[in-house]
Protein backbone atom coordinates (compact mmCIF):
# COMPACT_ATOMS: atom_id res chain seq x y z
CA UNK A 1 0.00 0.00 0.00
CA UNK A 2 2.72 2.44 0.86
CA UNK A 3 4.47 2.27 -3.34
CA UNK A 4 0.45 3.23 -4.14
CA UNK A 5 0.59 5.80 -1.78
CA UNK A 6 3.74 7.36 -2.17
CA UNK A 7 2.13 9.13 -5.38
CA UNK A 8 -1.13 9.74 -4.76
CA UNK A 9 -1.40 13.08 -3.71
CA UNK A 10 -0.82 14.53 -7.00
CA UNK A 11 -3.35 17.39 -7.13
CA UNK A 12 -3.17 19.29 -3.66
CA UNK A 13 -0.62 22.29 -2.63
CA UNK A 14 -0.12 24.91 -0.06
CA UNK A 15 2.30 26.63 1.30
CA UNK A 16 2.96 29.22 3.74
CA UNK A 17 5.13 32.28 2.99
CA UNK A 18 5.70 33.19 6.53
CA UNK A 19 7.21 29.54 7.38
CA UNK A 20 8.92 29.73 4.63
CA UNK A 21 10.22 32.57 4.85
CA UNK A 22 10.22 33.72 1.04
CA UNK A 23 8.13 37.25 0.07
CA UNK A 24 5.73 35.61 -3.20
CA UNK A 25 3.96 37.86 -5.34
CA UNK A 26 1.18 35.90 -6.39
CA UNK A 27 -0.08 35.70 -9.54
CA UNK A 28 -4.26 35.40 -8.49
CA UNK A 29 -6.59 33.91 -10.73
CA UNK A 30 -6.70 36.09 -13.65
CA UNK A 31 -9.08 37.72 -15.19
CA UNK A 32 -12.65 36.10 -16.69
CA UNK A 33 -12.36 32.86 -15.69
CA UNK A 34 -15.52 31.87 -14.36
CA UNK A 35 -16.99 30.83 -17.68
CA UNK A 36 -13.95 28.79 -18.41
CA UNK A 37 -14.07 27.43 -15.05
CA UNK A 38 -17.85 26.51 -15.66
CA UNK A 39 -17.49 24.96 -19.11
CA UNK A 40 -14.88 22.66 -17.38
CA UNK A 41 -17.14 21.14 -15.09
CA UNK A 42 -19.87 20.69 -17.20
CA UNK A 43 -18.42 19.13 -20.01
CA UNK A 44 -15.83 16.93 -17.42
CA UNK A 45 -19.35 15.78 -15.60
CA UNK A 46 -20.80 14.40 -18.95
CA UNK A 47 -17.71 12.67 -19.73
CA UNK A 48 -17.42 10.83 -15.93
CA UNK A 49 -21.16 10.54 -15.65
CA UNK A 50 -21.02 12.04 -12.29
CA UNK A 51 -24.52 13.32 -11.29
CA UNK A 52 -23.18 16.62 -9.53
CA UNK A 53 -20.43 18.53 -9.02
CA UNK A 54 -19.38 21.56 -6.84
CA UNK A 55 -16.09 23.66 -7.33
CA UNK A 56 -15.47 26.79 -5.21
CA UNK A 57 -12.21 29.03 -6.41
CA UNK A 58 -11.04 30.94 -3.40
CA UNK A 59 -9.00 33.87 -5.27
CA UNK A 60 -6.10 35.91 -3.20
CA UNK A 61 -7.74 39.33 -2.50
CA UNK A 62 -11.61 38.42 -2.45
CA UNK A 63 -13.56 38.31 0.46
CA UNK A 64 -15.46 35.09 -0.55
CA UNK A 65 -14.83 31.86 -3.16
CA UNK A 66 -16.27 31.92 -6.13
CA UNK A 67 -18.85 29.33 -6.54
CA UNK A 68 -19.58 27.01 -9.14
CA UNK A 69 -22.12 24.08 -9.87
CA UNK A 70 -22.93 20.99 -12.58
CA UNK A 71 -25.77 18.46 -12.31
CA UNK A 72 -28.35 17.14 -9.98
CA UNK A 73 -28.45 16.17 -6.69
CA UNK A 74 -29.47 12.56 -8.04
CA UNK A 75 -28.64 10.67 -10.55
CA UNK A 76 -30.82 11.10 -13.93
CA UNK A 77 -32.50 13.51 -11.48
CA UNK A 78 -33.89 16.96 -11.90
CA UNK A 79 -32.91 18.82 -8.94
CA UNK A 80 -29.99 20.89 -9.64
CA UNK A 81 -27.26 21.37 -7.49
CA UNK A 82 -26.95 24.51 -5.39
CA UNK A 83 -23.65 25.77 -3.79
CA UNK A 84 -25.49 24.88 -0.71
CA UNK A 85 -26.14 21.43 -0.97
CA UNK A 86 -23.70 19.25 1.52
CA UNK A 87 -21.46 16.61 0.43
CA UNK A 88 -19.98 13.82 2.38
CA UNK A 89 -15.71 15.33 2.14
CA UNK A 90 -13.81 11.61 3.94
CA UNK A 91 -10.79 12.37 4.64
CA UNK A 92 -10.86 15.99 4.36
CA UNK A 93 -11.98 15.74 8.29
CA UNK A 94 -8.00 14.69 8.85
CA UNK A 95 -6.82 18.61 8.83
CA UNK A 96 -9.57 19.48 10.99
CA UNK A 97 -8.47 16.72 13.53
CA UNK A 98 -4.98 18.30 13.36
CA UNK A 99 -5.93 21.73 14.04
CA UNK A 100 -8.35 20.35 17.12
CA UNK A 101 -4.64 19.07 18.74
CA UNK A 102 -2.51 21.79 17.52
CA UNK A 103 -4.96 24.50 19.02
CA UNK A 104 -4.49 22.15 22.16
CA UNK A 105 -1.14 22.19 22.10
CA UNK A 106 -0.75 25.81 21.65
CA UNK A 107 -2.42 25.65 24.90
CA UNK A 108 -0.52 23.63 26.78
CA UNK A 109 -2.77 20.93 27.10
CA UNK A 110 -0.68 18.11 25.05
CA UNK A 111 2.50 17.75 23.15
CA UNK A 112 2.50 16.27 19.89
CA UNK A 113 5.68 14.78 20.99
CA UNK A 114 3.63 12.92 23.78
CA UNK A 115 2.60 9.32 23.77
CA UNK A 116 -0.58 8.30 23.78
CA UNK A 117 -0.68 6.14 26.46
CA UNK A 118 -0.24 9.01 28.70
CA UNK A 119 -4.18 9.67 27.54
CA UNK A 120 -5.58 6.48 26.53
CA UNK A 121 -5.45 3.52 28.49
CA UNK A 122 -7.54 0.96 26.42
CA UNK A 123 -5.41 0.74 23.38
CA UNK A 124 -3.32 -2.17 23.20
CA UNK A 125 0.10 -2.13 25.47
CA UNK A 126 2.38 -2.56 21.97
CA UNK A 127 0.74 1.44 20.87
CA UNK A 128 1.30 2.81 24.26
CA UNK A 129 4.53 4.62 22.88
CA UNK A 130 3.22 5.79 19.72
CA UNK A 131 3.15 9.35 19.61
CA UNK A 132 0.22 12.04 19.03
CA UNK A 133 2.58 13.11 15.80
CA UNK A 134 3.21 9.77 14.26
CA UNK A 135 -0.76 9.33 13.94
CA UNK A 136 -0.92 12.71 12.30
CA UNK A 137 1.45 12.42 9.93
CA UNK A 138 0.53 8.17 9.21
CA UNK A 139 4.01 7.20 10.82
CA UNK A 140 2.53 4.96 13.78
CA UNK A 141 2.79 2.19 11.54
CA UNK A 142 -0.76 1.06 12.94
CA UNK A 143 -2.92 -0.94 10.89
CA UNK A 144 -5.80 0.68 8.85
CA UNK A 145 -9.39 -0.67 10.01
CA UNK A 146 -10.60 0.11 6.95
CA UNK A 147 -8.87 -3.04 4.93
CA UNK A 148 -10.17 -5.14 7.50
CA UNK A 149 -12.89 -7.31 6.10
CA UNK A 150 -14.83 -8.41 9.21
CA UNK A 151 -15.75 -4.22 9.41
CA UNK A 152 -17.18 -4.08 6.19
CA UNK A 153 -19.14 -7.76 6.71
CA UNK A 154 -20.48 -6.00 9.66
CA UNK A 155 -21.56 -3.41 7.70
CA UNK A 156 -23.09 -5.01 4.40
CA UNK A 157 -25.28 -7.30 7.46
CA UNK A 158 -26.92 -4.27 8.55
CA UNK A 159 -27.38 -2.61 5.28
CA UNK A 160 -24.62 -0.28 6.55
CA UNK A 161 -26.87 0.83 9.77
CA UNK A 162 -24.69 -0.21 12.10
CA UNK A 163 -23.39 2.54 14.47
CA UNK A 164 -19.94 2.25 15.99
CA UNK A 165 -17.97 3.50 18.88
CA UNK A 166 -14.46 4.48 18.38
CA UNK A 167 -13.35 1.67 20.64
CA UNK A 168 -15.02 -0.64 18.62
CA UNK A 169 -13.49 0.54 15.34
CA UNK A 170 -9.67 0.24 16.83
CA UNK A 171 -11.17 -3.07 18.22
CA UNK A 172 -11.03 -4.65 14.47
CA UNK A 173 -7.28 -4.05 14.52
CA UNK A 174 -6.11 -4.33 18.25
CA UNK A 175 -4.21 -7.47 17.45
CA UNK A 176 -3.03 -6.63 14.42
CA UNK A 177 0.89 -6.46 14.12
CA UNK A 178 2.69 -3.26 13.02
CA UNK A 179 3.54 -2.32 8.86
CA UNK A 180 6.61 -1.27 10.52
CA UNK A 181 8.05 -0.13 14.04
CA UNK A 182 6.60 3.12 14.64
CA UNK A 183 8.35 6.11 12.79
CA UNK A 184 10.11 3.92 10.69
CA UNK A 185 7.96 4.03 7.62
CA UNK A 186 5.47 5.42 5.85
CA UNK A 187 1.50 3.76 5.60
CA UNK A 188 -1.99 5.75 5.13
CA UNK A 189 -3.91 4.67 7.99
CA UNK A 190 -7.41 5.65 8.96
CA UNK A 191 -6.66 4.15 12.71
CA UNK A 192 -4.23 6.71 13.37
CA UNK A 193 -7.22 9.19 13.07
CA UNK A 194 -9.92 7.56 15.12
CA UNK A 195 -6.90 7.42 17.93
CA UNK A 196 -6.22 11.51 17.57
CA UNK A 197 -10.43 11.66 18.58
CA UNK A 198 -9.99 9.80 20.92
CA UNK A 199 -7.07 11.61 22.22
CA UNK A 200 -9.06 14.72 21.70
CA UNK A 201 -11.88 13.62 23.38
CA UNK A 202 -10.29 12.09 26.54
CA UNK A 203 -7.60 15.90 27.06
CA UNK A 204 -10.79 18.00 26.88
CA UNK A 205 -13.53 15.37 28.67
CA UNK A 206 -15.85 16.84 25.17
CA UNK A 207 -17.17 15.46 22.13
CA UNK A 208 -15.30 16.04 18.78
CA UNK A 209 -18.08 17.36 17.34
CA UNK A 210 -18.12 19.50 20.20
CA UNK A 211 -14.40 21.13 19.90
CA UNK A 212 -14.88 20.89 16.26
CA UNK A 213 -17.49 23.19 16.52
CA UNK A 214 -16.34 25.47 19.06
CA UNK A 215 -12.80 25.45 18.13
CA UNK A 216 -13.37 25.65 14.23
CA UNK A 217 -16.77 25.72 12.62
CA UNK A 218 -18.35 28.70 14.36
CA UNK A 219 -14.94 31.40 14.71
CA UNK A 220 -14.98 30.66 11.22
CA UNK A 221 -19.01 30.74 10.16
CA UNK A 222 -18.57 27.77 8.27
CA UNK A 223 -22.36 27.25 8.55
CA UNK A 224 -23.34 24.66 6.15
CA UNK A 225 -20.17 22.64 7.71
CA UNK A 226 -20.95 19.55 9.84
CA UNK A 227 -19.21 16.39 11.72
CA UNK A 228 -21.71 13.78 11.87
CA UNK A 229 -20.57 10.42 12.84
CA UNK A 230 -23.85 8.51 13.06
CA UNK A 231 -27.68 8.27 11.05
CA UNK A 232 -28.25 11.64 8.86
CA UNK A 233 -31.68 13.10 10.54
CA UNK A 234 -34.59 13.82 8.02
CA UNK A 235 -33.36 17.46 8.20
CA UNK A 236 -29.56 16.59 6.64
CA UNK A 237 -30.98 14.00 4.34
CA UNK A 238 -32.90 16.88 2.73
CA UNK A 239 -29.93 19.22 2.56
CA UNK A 240 -27.62 16.38 0.81
CA UNK A 241 -26.36 15.81 -2.48
CA UNK A 242 -27.21 12.07 -2.96
CA UNK A 243 -23.84 10.16 -3.10
CA UNK A 244 -23.46 6.99 -5.65
CA UNK A 245 -21.38 4.25 -5.48
CA UNK A 246 -20.33 1.37 -8.51
CA UNK A 247 -17.04 -0.03 -7.44
CA UNK A 248 -15.81 -2.19 -4.55
CA UNK A 249 -18.31 -3.48 -2.66
CA UNK A 250 -21.53 -2.28 -5.09
CA UNK A 251 -19.49 -3.44 -8.60
CA UNK A 252 -23.08 -4.22 -10.52
CA UNK A 253 -24.73 -1.11 -10.64
CA UNK A 254 -24.75 2.39 -8.88
CA UNK A 255 -26.18 2.11 -5.37
CA UNK A 256 -27.28 4.96 -3.58
CA UNK A 257 -25.57 5.25 -0.03
CA UNK A 258 -26.57 8.60 1.23
CA UNK A 259 -28.68 7.76 4.36
CA UNK A 260 -25.34 5.06 5.54
CA UNK A 261 -24.97 5.41 9.43
CA UNK A 262 -21.20 7.22 9.03
CA UNK A 263 -20.17 5.55 12.76
CA UNK A 264 -17.59 4.35 10.80
CA UNK A 265 -16.05 7.24 9.45
CA UNK A 266 -15.77 8.94 12.60
CA UNK A 267 -12.74 10.89 13.32
CA UNK A 268 -11.15 9.74 9.64
CA UNK A 269 -13.67 11.01 7.64
CA UNK A 270 -17.04 12.09 9.12
CA UNK A 271 -17.21 15.69 8.03
CA UNK A 272 -19.75 16.87 5.41
CA UNK A 273 -19.53 20.48 4.11
CA UNK A 274 -20.02 22.18 1.09
CA UNK A 275 -17.36 23.22 -1.55
CA UNK A 276 -17.55 26.94 -0.90
CA UNK A 277 -17.38 25.99 3.00
CA UNK A 278 -14.09 23.83 2.21
CA UNK A 279 -12.14 26.45 0.28
CA UNK A 280 -12.69 28.87 3.42
CA UNK A 281 -11.16 26.24 5.56
CA UNK A 282 -8.13 25.72 3.86
CA UNK A 283 -6.91 28.99 2.77
CA UNK A 284 -7.45 29.72 7.08
CA UNK A 285 -5.92 26.84 7.92
CA UNK A 286 -2.87 27.60 5.87
CA UNK A 287 -2.96 31.21 6.36
CA UNK A 288 -4.63 32.34 9.67
CA UNK A 289 -2.50 33.50 12.42
CA UNK A 290 -5.64 33.24 14.50
CA UNK A 291 -6.68 30.06 14.09
CA UNK A 292 -3.07 28.70 14.74
CA UNK A 293 0.10 30.42 16.16
CA UNK A 294 3.32 30.13 14.12
CA UNK A 295 4.71 27.24 15.84
CA UNK A 296 1.87 24.96 15.67
CA UNK A 297 1.57 25.66 11.94
CA UNK A 298 5.01 24.77 11.13
CA UNK A 299 4.07 21.56 13.02
CA UNK A 300 1.43 21.16 10.53
CA UNK A 301 3.57 22.10 7.61
CA UNK A 302 6.37 19.77 8.27
CA UNK A 303 7.03 16.95 6.00
CA UNK A 304 7.21 13.30 5.92
CA UNK A 305 8.42 11.36 2.82
CA UNK A 306 6.07 8.85 1.86
CA UNK A 307 8.35 6.23 1.03
CA UNK A 308 9.82 5.79 4.03
CA UNK A 309 8.65 7.92 6.82
CA UNK A 310 11.70 10.28 7.16
CA UNK A 311 11.66 14.05 7.57
CA UNK A 312 11.52 15.39 4.29
CA UNK A 313 13.14 18.94 4.07
CA UNK A 314 10.80 22.23 2.17
CA UNK A 315 13.46 21.69 -0.66
CA UNK A 316 12.70 18.61 -1.73
CA UNK A 317 10.68 17.73 -4.48
CA UNK A 318 9.21 14.81 -3.49
CA UNK A 319 6.00 13.74 -1.55
CA UNK A 320 5.36 15.17 1.51
CA UNK A 321 2.45 14.32 4.32
CA UNK A 322 2.72 16.63 7.23
CA UNK A 323 -0.44 16.50 9.99
CA UNK A 324 -3.57 16.06 7.96
CA UNK A 325 -2.43 18.20 4.83
CA UNK A 326 -0.09 16.76 1.94
CA UNK A 327 2.44 18.80 -0.35
CA UNK A 328 2.69 17.88 -3.88
CA UNK A 329 5.00 19.39 -6.57
CA UNK A 330 3.98 19.85 -10.21
CA UNK A 331 6.13 21.77 -13.00
CA UNK A 332 4.56 24.77 -12.35
CA UNK A 333 4.57 24.69 -8.89
CA UNK A 334 3.59 23.11 -5.04
CA UNK A 335 -0.02 22.18 -4.04
CA UNK A 336 -1.01 21.17 -0.81
CA UNK A 337 -4.18 20.05 0.59
CA UNK A 338 -5.94 16.67 1.20
CA UNK A 339 -8.06 14.42 -1.15
CA UNK A 340 -11.18 12.66 0.47
CA UNK A 341 -13.27 9.79 -0.54
CA UNK A 342 -16.24 7.85 1.22
CA UNK A 343 -18.30 5.25 -0.88
CA UNK A 344 -20.44 7.86 -2.47
CA UNK A 345 -18.35 11.02 -2.64
CA UNK A 346 -14.85 12.43 -4.05
CA UNK A 347 -13.43 15.34 -2.71
CA UNK A 348 -10.53 17.70 -3.44
CA UNK A 349 -8.78 20.74 -2.00
CA UNK A 350 -6.03 21.92 -3.48
CA UNK A 351 -4.14 25.62 -2.28
CA UNK A 352 -1.64 26.69 -5.29
CA UNK A 353 1.19 28.78 -3.96
CA UNK A 354 2.11 30.51 -7.43
CA UNK A 355 -1.16 31.70 -7.57
CA UNK A 356 -2.66 31.85 -4.05
CA UNK A 357 -5.67 30.37 -5.17
CA UNK A 358 -7.53 27.62 -3.51
CA UNK A 359 -9.25 24.76 -5.28
CA UNK A 360 -12.31 22.86 -4.10
CA UNK A 361 -14.37 20.01 -5.55
CA UNK A 362 -16.81 17.73 -4.84
CA UNK A 363 -18.92 15.01 -6.95
CA UNK A 364 -21.69 12.11 -5.67
CA UNK A 365 -20.25 9.16 -7.80
CA UNK A 366 -17.70 6.72 -7.36
CA UNK A 367 -16.89 4.61 -10.32
CA UNK A 368 -13.85 2.78 -12.13
CA UNK A 369 -13.17 6.03 -13.17
CA UNK A 370 -11.72 7.33 -10.02
CA UNK A 371 -9.64 4.50 -9.00
CA UNK A 372 -8.41 4.68 -12.37
CA UNK A 373 -7.14 8.51 -10.95
CA UNK A 374 -9.61 9.84 -13.34
CA UNK A 375 -13.28 11.56 -12.49
CA UNK A 376 -13.08 14.14 -9.95
CA UNK A 377 -8.84 13.82 -10.16
CA UNK A 378 -9.31 14.93 -13.45
CA UNK A 379 -11.83 17.53 -13.14
CA UNK A 380 -9.35 19.17 -10.39
CA UNK A 381 -6.21 18.89 -12.64
CA UNK A 382 -8.15 20.35 -15.33
CA UNK A 383 -8.89 23.47 -13.17
CA UNK A 384 -5.66 24.01 -11.59
CA UNK A 385 -4.03 24.13 -15.46
CA UNK A 386 -7.15 26.79 -16.29
CA UNK A 387 -6.29 28.84 -13.72
CA UNK A 388 -2.70 28.95 -14.40
CA UNK A 389 -3.19 29.56 -18.02
CA UNK A 390 -5.19 32.05 -17.27
CA UNK A 391 -2.96 33.94 -15.60
CA UNK A 392 -1.60 36.86 -17.75
CA UNK A 393 1.89 37.63 -15.65
CA UNK A 394 2.46 33.79 -16.59
CA UNK A 395 5.05 33.76 -13.60
CA UNK A 396 2.98 30.21 -12.82
CA UNK A 397 3.47 28.51 -15.97
CA UNK A 398 6.96 26.39 -15.35
CA UNK A 399 6.38 23.45 -17.39
CA UNK A 400 3.58 21.58 -19.14
CA UNK A 401 1.06 19.46 -16.18
CA UNK A 402 0.98 15.94 -16.68
CA UNK A 403 -1.48 14.53 -19.11
CA UNK A 404 -4.35 12.92 -17.50
CA UNK A 405 -3.21 9.30 -18.67
CA UNK A 406 -0.15 9.58 -17.08
CA UNK A 407 -2.12 10.79 -13.92
CA UNK A 408 -4.30 7.97 -14.04
CA UNK A 409 -1.33 5.80 -13.99
CA UNK A 410 -0.22 7.53 -10.95
CA UNK A 411 -2.82 7.95 -8.96
CA UNK A 412 -4.27 4.26 -9.83
CA UNK A 413 -5.33 1.81 -6.37
CA UNK A 414 -4.04 5.07 -4.51
CA UNK A 415 -6.72 7.44 -3.33
CA UNK A 416 -8.68 7.60 -0.39
CA UNK A 417 -11.68 5.65 -1.69
CA UNK A 418 -9.11 2.62 -2.58
CA UNK A 419 -8.65 2.39 1.30
CA UNK A 420 -12.04 2.41 2.14
CA UNK A 421 -12.08 -1.43 0.44
CA UNK A 422 -10.97 -4.26 2.35
CA UNK A 423 -7.85 -5.74 0.72
CA UNK A 424 -6.99 -8.37 3.32
CA UNK A 425 -7.85 -9.72 6.03
CA UNK A 426 -4.81 -10.29 8.45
Amino acid sequence: MRDNLRNKFGVFLICLTAVLGVDVSYAGCGQNINEGIQKIIDEERVKYHIPGIEVSISCPGEDSPRDFVSGTTTLNGDVPIRPEHLFQIGSETKSFISAVILQLEAEGRLSIYDPIGNYLKNIPEAWQDVTIQQLLNHTSGIFNYTEVVELWTALMTSDFKMQFSSDELISFVKNKEFNFFPGLGWSYSNTNYILAGMVVQAVTGKSIEEEINTRLLQPLHLSNTYYYAGAYNDDMLQRMAHGYSSIGLFPDEPKDITSQNMSWANAAGAIVSTSHDIAIWLRHLLTDDNLLSANQRQELLSLVDVENGQPLPFESDKVGYGLGVIRFNLPSGEIWGHDGGTFGFISHMSWLKCNDVVITAIVNHVDKSEADGLGSTAITMDLINFIQQADTTKQCQMGLMPSKRSLSKQLQSIRSLDRLVPKRSQ
